[in-house]
């Protein structure tokens, strides 16, 4: 099985948790500028990963 690399966004918020340790969605989109991305999609970007 050959390992997936992770796209762009998913970097950027793997990133974020990195840096900032364990948080909620509602935490993780402080720390993005405007315009920040929908709650809806960061969360599914979230469990997905």
């Amino acid at each position: 099985m050959t390992m997936k690399r992770l796209t762009n966004k998913e970097k950027e918020i793997m990133d974020l948790y990195w840096q900032h340790g364990p948080m909620f969605v509602r935490e993780l989109l402080e720390h993005y500028a405007e315009p920040r991305p929908h709650f809806n999609t960061l969360s599914t970007m979230v469990r997905i990963l």
